[in-house]
């Protein structure tokens, strides 16, 4: 009995933390993580997010910026997505091209009720020939029901 009770409480302090971390961040938005995984040369924050009002309007948000001195020019592309028969599809496709090392887009699109949308934010740094890229999709936004993740 003694070793159940401490199974239980091992995989309550393990399991808890992942899952706070997890709820914690809203579903509609969308990060990249800063570790030894997503550390890229260029780029030093990609991000994304999706709000659907209750009268449809879809907010499509996708920024990217860079400290880096050696950037010469960012490409963000926003894509829209709607989830149908389990695929993703694509409704919008937002493009902004800059000099500096900081973009953003922000649009509106009317969406239907009664499907999954989510935001797919794919950045490319150049600096002179070289160039990386980075993509990030948010989590799926439930607009069934007005107000509801």
């Amino acid at each position: 009995m003694k070793k159940c009770i401490l199974l239980v409480l091992v995989l309550a302090l393990v399991v808890c933390p992942v899952m706070r971390g997890y709820a914690a961040e809203p579903l509609g938005t969308g990060k990249v993580k800063e570790n030894s995984e997503t550390r890229m040369r260029y780029l030093d924050g990609v991000g994304a997010s999706i709000h659907i009002m209750d009268d449809g309007t879809a907010t499509v948000t996708a920024d990217a910026y860079s400290y880096s001195s050696e950037i010469t020019n960012l490409l963000v592309v926003a894509e829209l997505q709607q989830q149908i028969n389990g695929q993703w599809v694509t409704l919008r496709t937002y493009r902004y091209f800059t000099g500096d090392t900081y973009a953003i887009i922000s649009e509106t699109h009317t969406v239907p009720r009664g499907y999954y949308y989510r935001v797919v934010n794919t950045t490319t740094a150049y600096a002179g020939s070289a160039s990386e890229t980075q993509v990030l999709e948010t989590g799926a936004w439930n607009f069934f029901v007005p107000g509801t993740y």
